[in-house]
């Protein structure tokens, strides 16, 4: 489990190469960490299809994909700007990142932010959320956007990974790995007010905000009778209420992300044997493959 947890993590932080965690090859990294646009229309995502980590946008439907990067950097998941108009993702270079916005759909750059870590993300206020420290033992902090006033955000318990910055800006939910249990939390931007959701029955991660932010998408990997697999989980906020999605078969559901109507998620999955784009239907279930 601990090698199938540094995986999804190498993910995010670099999408290198993953190591082999679902048997004896690793599936191509064809379509992974889907974010979809504030309008629903496309779904940006990672793929190394053309030999190296770039960013491509695809029609929410599947039928045009577009190339969007085409750099020798490894690029983190993107994040679409609040208009639509742009998305940003994050490269490492000496230590530090630098978060870019590219405008969509023509490609053009600017730099939005450097920081002393990794996987930075706006945080409002004139601000950057960032990790610190390797993954075993991954800290949060934030910054100015030039990189100055650096403040610690998480409490030092435990490693946190796959944080997300809530659509208000007012909340950050991670995954927290501590006394061998990897579960959901969610704190005020601050670092205060840390509360968990769940626990759920497996080691809960990569948490996602509805557009509301009354809702999380989780993923949950376990493994009955010793087979790895990974699900999605739907955690309703204000109720407690949760309920898992398409859970059949031995596969890893992963990294999901809303559609702003709530009623879809985009997600990464080995379904069909290489990593793909996939949506599914919160409540008929109902799945689609995009990328192939």
């Amino acid at each position: 489990m601990a090698q199938r947890i540094a995986s999804v993590v190498a993910l995010l932080l670099a999408i290198a190469a993953v190591p082999a965690a679902r048997g004896q090859t690793t599936p191509a990294h064809h379509g992974t960490l889907p974010a979809v646009s504030p309008d629903g229309r496309h779904i940006a995502f990672i793929s190394t299809r053309d030999g190296q980590t770039d960013v491509y946008v695809i029609d929410a439907d599947g039928r045009e994909t577009t190339r969007l990067t085409s750099t020798a950097a490894e690029e983190s998941r993107p994040v679409w700007s609040a208009d639509g108009r742009e998305i940003l993702v994050s490269r490492m270079a000496d230590g530090s990142a630098t978060l870019h916005a590219i405008a969509w759909p023509a490609g053009t750059e600017r730099v939005v932010a450097k920081v002393p870590g990794r996987l930075p993300q706006l945080l409002g206020a004139g601000r950057v959320l960032y990790a610190t420290g390797d993954w075993p033992s991954m800290q949060l902090a934030s910054a100015a956007i030039d990189g100055s006033d650096a403040r610690r955000v998480s409490d030092g318990v435990g490693a946190i990974w796959g944080p997300a910055v809530s659509t208000a800006g007012d909340r950050i939910a991670f995954g927290r790995n501590a006394d061998h249990a990897l579960q959901v939390f969610t704190m005020s931007a601050t670092g205060a007010d840390v509360r968990p959701v769940g626990p759920l029955e497996g080691r809960a991660q990569m948490p996602a905000w509805s557009r509301d932010d009354r809702r999380l998408a989780i993923q949950v990997d376990t493994r009955p009778n010793g087979v790895a697999q990974a699900r999605l989980w739907v955690v309703d906020l204000g109720t407690g209420a949760r309920r898992e999605l398409a859970g059949d078969g031995a596969h890893h559901d992963e990294l999901p992300a809303w559609f702003p109507d709530g009623r879809r998620l985009a997600f990464q999955s080995d379904r069909s044997g290489a990593l793909e784009i996939w949506t599914i239907d919160v409540e008929s279930g109902e799945l689609r493959q995009l990328t192939k």
